[in-house]
């Protein structure tokens, strides 16, 4: 049964294949594909629009969005929103923790946001050591659910 499952073992001709040229010519080509694409589509004669230059032609502009997008710094802590949301994307479950209680009405909450995450941090690290958790995924039959096809034609 295991080696109808393996299968027969190839008698096709063969070549050799030598990995290091292939990467070289991807390579070039690639690197050909971007240079000619850069030429064709890129734009020598509009110069490029930098935050610096866009702070010195017009500098209340600037600072205006800046402290309109809460950018200036002068928030302490993790959440230094960007336009609506709260705080940024990666940062969502600490975002999280800022709104339960008693996060959200203590003068430490910064430090016990980082507390809570840095146990749950070390907890899902060492998932993989701890030996109830580590075969719940063998125990509850998910790898059958994920080969069912597999295992429905190896019978």
């Amino acid at each position: 049964m295991a080696q109808a499952a393996e299968g027969r073992p190839w008698r096709g001709p063969t070549r050799p294949y030598d990995l290091v040229k292939e990467f070289t010519i991807a390579t070039v080509v690639v690197t050909l594909l971007v240079v000619g694409l850069a030429v064709l589509l890129g734009s020598p004669d509009e110069k490029a629009v930098t935050l610096q230059g866009w702070a010195k032609a017009a500098p209340a502009d600037f600072a205006g969005l800046a402290q309109a997008q809460h950018l200036s710094g002068s928030q302490w802590g993790m959440m230094n929103e960007t336009g609506s949301f709260p705080g940024q994307a990666w940062l969502w479950l600490y975002t999280f923790w800022y709104q339960i209680s008693p996060f959200n009405h203590s003068g430490n909450g910064d430090a016990l946001v980082w507390a809570v995450m840095a146990v749950l941090v070390l907890a899902f690290i060492f998932v993989p050591f701890l030996p109830g958790l580590r075969s719940m995924p063998h125990r509850l039959g998910v790898h059958r659910l994920i080969w069912r096809d597999w295992y429905s034609r190896a019978r």
